[in-house]
Formats: C-alpha cells, structure tokens, sequence
C-alpha cells in the first residue's frame, strides 16, 4: 500500500499515530527541505504523531516502515475497530474513529 496510518501504544499507554505515503523526489524534497535524503529506496514520507499533537516527520523505506509497524506493535485505522485486539480500555470506538478520521483527511494531500 502506499500510503496508510496506525495507532500504537507506548510504555506509558499514549496512543500515538504513524502515518505515511510514497512520494516522488520533488515531493519529498519539498516536504523535507532541510532533512531530506537523496536515496532512492527512502521514498516514503512519515509522520509520528505524539498525544500532545506533537509531529515527527521523516523518510524511510518501505522495509524500514514494516519494521516499525510490527516492532511497535501498530494497529491500521483502516481496519475495523471491532477486529482490532486494541486495549479497550485506553481507547474506545469513538476515539479510534476519530483519529482514523483526521489521518484519512491528511492523507487526501499526500
């Protein structure tokens, strides 16, 4: 796929959000102006999203972002809530929809 979002959980019980999508070098240069790196196999844009809002962005792989999904233990926001095995108890349906629907909005311009 290329381009999707994710919910973890950290050590702390934050839920934070990855998302991320392919672009092209001028895209990604643009995005990164500063950070970014001219390897053709990075050719992903990222983002993290901490429970303050705070945002990470980046560039990797599409390897380097299956590591992290499944070292992170990520979970889709296009999945169905109820297939999930989320921990109910520190994020319920309307939580998930509506981070699932704020990164499906951020994905639109990606």
């Amino acid at each position: 796929m290329n381009k999707n979002a994710y919910i973890f959980i950290d050590k702390y019980k934050n839920i934070l959000t990855f998302i991320y999508a392919k672009l092209d070098k001028n895209a990604l240069q643009k995005a990164l102006p500063i950070f970014y790196q001219d390897d053709e196999k990075k050719n992903y844009l990222v983002a993290f999203f901490d429970s303050d809002g705070r945002d990470y962005v980046g560039q990797l792989s599409k390897k380097e972002i299956d590591k992290e999904i499944k070292k992170l233990n990520m979970y889709s926001l296009f999945e169905s809530y109820n297939k999930l095995d989320l921990p109910k108890d520190l994020i319920n349906e309307k939580k998930f929809n509506i981070i699932r629907n704020k990164c499906a909005e951020q994905l639109k311009y990606l």
